[in-house]
């Protein structure tokens, strides 16, 4: 799948990327182990914070690498937690509530959650700024 770009085109294809991260969703658990490592790290973070989270968002979460990894964690202190995916095959792999959405445009109410992390997606985002701007707003 191959696109010609424009001088005013973004860095990032969204489409493409989707696209990508739709075939890979099939045999990601057999390479998820960068995913799973990152997403240790940061849930130590976590439960570093000592802190109740009512609702927590995983942003790009893949096929549900962080939330298979909470239980490794007691004391992360996540009462709920809901996930996000680009492509809509991830989404669909993932355990629990999730939904498919698009990082750039986020379908969140403000002061929807309590925690918002990601692991490994918001480097492919073409405008990170207003991303972060998103992102504050649901907190």
């Amino acid at each position: 799948m191959t696109q010609a770009k424009s001088a005013t085109s973004a860095p990032f294809d969204r489409t493409l990327l989707r696209w990508r991260r739709s075939r890979a969703a099939k045999g990601l658990a057999d390479h998820d182990f960068l995913l799973r490592e990152t997403g240790g790290r940061l849930l130590e973070r976590i439960v570093d914070q000592q802190r109740e989270f009512s609702l927590a968002l995983n942003l790009g979460c893949h096929c549900g690498e962080l939330v298979t990894l909470l239980p490794a964690y007691p004391g992360h202190g996540i009462r709920e937690f809901i996930q996000c995916d680009l492509a809509p095959t991830m989404a669909a792999a993932a355990s629990g509530p999730c939904i498919c959405a698009d990082e750039e445009a986020l379908p969140f109410a403000a002061q929807s959650f309590d925690l918002v992390m990601s692991v490994l997606s918001l480097h492919a985002v073409n405008d990170l700024p207003g991303s972060l701007v998103q992102i504050r707003r649901a907190l």
